[in-house]
């Protein structure tokens, strides 16, 4: 499980609610993950599907740094790239203790990230920087 602002998120749930989910792996330093994130291509997927009334997919944004706080998703610290927390509907979880091993079962070496995950539980490799 991942936690985001009130928020629990559990990816077998939603799996076995027969959605696709995309976990975006990110740090709020990285320039490459800013990038993506203001091409808004995973904001406009979860507005498509959202706006159609065809909740099918999920997108889960987790952030890399373990020494980042709130600071770095509001952008009140010189180790950000800029305002994360933005109208879109799209989580943004603070990865830290246990849950960390999120980025060794998904073989992150770099970021962004972003992986699809099928009901089925396969997976495929979207996107890297």
């Amino acid at each position: 499980m991942f936690y985001s602002t009130f928020l629990w998120h559990n990816l077998y749930s939603y799996l076995a609610d027969e959605k696709v989910v995309f976990l975006k792996f990110f740090a709020c330093h990285c320039p490459g993950c800013w990038a993506y994130q203001n091409s808004g291509k995973l904001e406009y997927l979860t507005n498509s599907y959202v706006s159609t009334g065809t909740d099918q997919v999920v997108v889960l944004m987790l952030e890399h740094d373990e020494y980042n706080d709130e600071n770095e998703f509001f952008g009140n610290s010189p180790n950000t790239q800029g305002y994360w927390v933005t109208a879109n509907p799209i989580p943004k979880i603070d990865v830290e203790g246990g849950d960390r091993s999120v980025f060794t079962d998904y073989n992150m070496t770099f970021y962004p990230m972003i992986v699809k995950i099928y009901p089925d539980k396969t997976t495929e490799l979207i996107y890297t920087n």
